[in-house]
This record gives structure tokens, C-alpha cells and sequence, in this order.
């Protein structure tokens, strides 16, 4: 954790700070393929079982606290936005908002990547950069965390879903991780949801509105001053969270931290697909002759083969 400011372009400034002096585009690449890949590898297709279990099921999702909570704050945020990703209907299904969250930050991720590839040099230099640089660096780090904090959040619902169902967890979220999704987590989320929700032309001229300067030729005392611009050095006001650091600050011990993370993730992906195809056979085995419905099964042992190969091998590069 790092000092709270008053000024939150100051806690910023202080992410800038704490860079390397040096490191590769491709660290800021290797973020965005870990997005992309936790969008399409776990996230979505978890989610989309989920949904369809939960609506073959009839599940109530308000059994849930957390799945309440998120609904009416995600509502009236995404309702100020105007973002045309986020209708009326949308925003009416709790499920349906969660999942096209992912659509969009599947955007962003896209939108990040080719300003990154476009704007800078394939070694980044800390000294060379400037505040507008610096600010879509800081934007990659909080997408990272936005995405785990989403996938957080989900399992949580289903964790409540299940317990007033009588049922077991499959997966449940450690004590302080749980303690702080309802709290300081809580609200990290959503004031990022502001951000990355944003429609598209609106995020991009956030971005494109940061100060030019150079970050090394400014003073923390200059800071103020100079944000007091037309160019800001951190339009989206990310200096509200704590640094948290990625490919540039701590990156071995962080990749070890998402390994786990994604195995974990795999695992609970595993059961739901499981389950889902059970639900499938069981259609078979009762007469249905939708043609769709083997298609989803060949599609679902295919993913599970996936699956157990990604679990078999985190399992033995870790000696469980």
C-alpha cells in the first residue's frame, strides 16, 4: 500500500515513480495477453455456463447479497455513461450486465494493446516517457485487477447462491479476500467500472488528454500546477487505488500469485462444465433431438481436454 494523498494525481505520480528504469514493450504486451487470456479462457466461458446453468435451473440470483448489491450500483453508474453497450434490458439482468462487462473490457484490452504497440518503442525507457505514457501504463495495471477483482465478485455470488440452495461451494474466496471485496475492493470496482465502461470515443480522448510532459522533468511539487492544465498527468484519476504494480514493479512473484489464480479458476471452470454437460446427456437419455445439443456436448469435452491438460500441468510444475 502506498500514502494516501490528498491530491490523488499525487498517488499517480507515485506509481511513475516507482517503475523500473527500464523494461521491454513486450512486459506490457504479456499484461494484455494475460486479459485476454483470462477473458476467453476462464472468465467468459465460466460465465456463460453459469448463466446457462442458472437459467436451465431456474436460480434465483437475488438469494444473493453480493449479486443485489452489484446490480442497483452497477445500474446507476452504467446508466450516467451512456454507453451503448449497456441498454435498458441489459441493465435489468444482473447476469446479463456481468457478462457484458467482459465484452467490453475485451474491447478495452484490444483498444490498450494498439496504442501500446503504436506509441512506444520496443525498450521503454523510465526517464523517456511522458505523463500520457505513463497514464495508459497505470490504465493496463488496473484492467488487470479490474478483470480478477470481476471474477472475484462472480464467485462470490455463487458462493452465496449456493449456501441458501444448502449446497457446498465449490470454490470459496479466502477470508481476507472475501472481507475486502465487500469493502475497499468494493469500491476500487466501482469507481473503475466508471472508467472502463466508458464508451469507446470517450476512453480514447481520456487517454489522448494527458499531459505531455515529460515525467522526469517534473518536481512532485509541480505536480498541482501542472494538473491544474487542459492536459492532465492522470485523466482517469486512477490515483483513488494504491500502487499495485505488474510487469513493471514486481513481475516473478505477481506471475506466480495468477498461476495459482488461473489454476484455481480451472478448476471451478471444470466443475460447471461438468455440470453442464450432465444436463446435456440427461436431455439425450430423455428423448431430445436437437442436433444442438451433441454439438455442445462435442464442444464441452473438447474444452474439458483443455482444461485438464492446463490443470495436469500447473499440478506438476508445483509438485502437487
Amino acid at each position: 500500500m502506498t500514502t494516501k494523498y490528498q491530491n490523488p494525481s499525487l498517488e499517480g505520480f507515485d506509481f511513475f515513480k516507482k517503475m523500473l528504469p527500464s523494461f521491454e514493450k513486450r512486459k506490457l504486451l504479456s499484461q494484455l495477453d494475460l486479459v485476454r487470456s483470462e477473458l476467453n479462457e476462464i472468465a467468459l466461458p465460466a460465465m456463460e455456463v453459469t448463466m446457462t446453468n442458472y437459467a436451465s435451473l431456474n436460480i434465483d440470483v437475488t438469494k444473493s447479497k453480493m449479486a443485489n448489491r452489484l446490480a442497483n450500483d452497477l445500474r446507476k453508474r452504467l446508466q450516467t455513461l451512456h454507453n451503448p453497450e449497456f441498454n435498458t434490458a441489459t441493465l435489468n439482468n444482473f447476469m446479463q450486465t456481468m457478462h457484458r462487462i467482459l465484452m467490453v473490457i475485451s474491447q478495452k484490452e484490444e483498444l490498450l494493446r494498439q496504442y501500446i504497440e503504436k506509441n512506444f518503442s520496443n525498450i521503454i525507457v523510465k526517464d523517456g516517457l511522458t505523463f500520457k505514457q505513463g497514464h495508459v501504463i497505470r490504465l493496463i495495471d488496473l484492467l488487470v485487477w479490474y478483470v480478477n477483482c470481476w471474477m472475484n465478485m462472480i464467485t462470490q455470488v455463487d458462493v452465496e447462491i449456493n449456501e441458501a440452495n444448502g449446497v457446498k461451494p465449490s470454490l470459496v474466496l479466502s477470508r481476507p479476500i472475501a472481507e475486502r471485496l465487500v469493502t475497499e475492493d468494493y469500491g476500487y470496482f466501482m469507481k473503475l467500472t466508471e472508467i472502463f465502461m466508458t464508451p469507446e470515443k470517450s476512453f480514447l480522448e481520456m487517454v489522448e488528454s494527458a499531459s505531455e510532459m515529460n515525467i522526469s522533468e517534473v518536481a512532485s511539487s509541480q505536480i498541482p500546477v501542472v494538473d491544474s492544465t487542459n492536459q492532465p498527468i492522470d485523466p482517469s484519476r486512477s490515483g483513488f487505488m494504491p500502487v499495485i504494480g505488474t510487469a513493471i514493479l514486481q513481475i516473478q512473484n505477481w506471475n506466480v500469485s495468477r498461476q495459482i489464480q488461473k489454476y484455481e479458476r480451472n478448476k471451478l471452470l471444470k466443475q460447471s462444465l461438468e455440470l453442464r454437460l450432465l444436463n446435456l446427456k440427461q436431455k439425450l437419455e430423455n428423448g431430445e433431438t436437437d442436433p444442438q445439443i451433441q454439438r455442445s456436448i462435442d464442444a464441452i469435452n473438447s474444452r474439458l481436454q483443455k482444461i485438464d491438460y492446463d490443470i495436469e500441468k500447473f499440478e506438476k510444475s508445483a509438485g502437487v
